[in-house]
């Protein structure tokens, strides 16, 4: 049985918005100027403060055009007040070279470490936001799975501490755990620690300190 995709609210905004607009008397002027009077020059002028007065890109303004001529609203879930997109295959994938724009290399290794982006439109709010992410989550989460290897880091409150513990262990490789535990309860006297604690601690700050860090392929 195939998941049914959940409808966002702000899937269901942007249809609203869209209808509205297309009775809107305002933007049905621009609307004929752009399809009717203006050469390729002025059209794509409009289309412009199109995007940037009423946040009507290409694909809604494609969208849009079918209701008013039409008066037929073509609607999935994709249309949405938040995107998903892929911004290191926009960039790095060589079979689209036509849609890899030249990019400085800041923004290549931003876009290395930073692969995928949340697109926000104009109209969002907070809650359509979150409410994009929590029903949208496991695709955002496909996503990044194909760029990085599964990697568990976890908030230590106590890593002052455990760097103490480290620091005093690499400085001397035969250092008596008893000693250890006499400058740890000087310093931090109400530790709590038992010996076979700090055993575990220098074992497992050994790992860490050790292991391959790397999160990507």
């Amino acid at each position: 049985m195939k998941d049914v995709i959940k409808q966002t609210q702000g899937n269901r905004k942007l249809r609203q918005y869209i209808e509205d607009l297309s009775n809107n008397k305002n933007f049905l002027s621009l609307y004929k100027h752009i399809v009717y009077k203006s050469d390729s020059k002025r059209k794509n002028e409009l289309l412009e403060y199109a995007a940037e007065k009423y946040g009507i890109d290409f694909d809604l303004f494609q969208t849009i055009s079918r209701k008013i001529e039409d008066d037929e609203l073509l609607w999935g879930d994709r249309p949405d007040v938040c995107e998903i997109e892929d911004d290191y295959d926009e960039i790095f994938n060589t079979a689209y070279p036509y849609i890899s724009p030249k990019k400085s290399k800041r923004k290549q290794l931003h876009t290395r470490a930073y692969p995928l982006s949340i697109k926000i439109h104009k109209l969002a709010s907070k809650r359509d936001i979150l409410d994009f992410i929590e029903k949208r989550w496991d695709i955002i989460d496909n996503y990044i799975e194909d760029y990085r290897k599964k990697t568990r880091i976890r908030k230590r409150k106590n890593q002052k501490m455990y760097d103490f513990i480290w620091d005093i262990h690499e400085k001397s490789s035969d250092t008596n755990i008893k000693k250890l535990k006499e400058q740890l309860d000087e310093k931090y006297p109400n530790n709590n620690l038992a010996y076979f604690e700090l055993y575990k601690i220098i074992s497992l700050e050994k790992q860490r300190r050790n292991r391959d860090a790397g999160i990507g392929f």
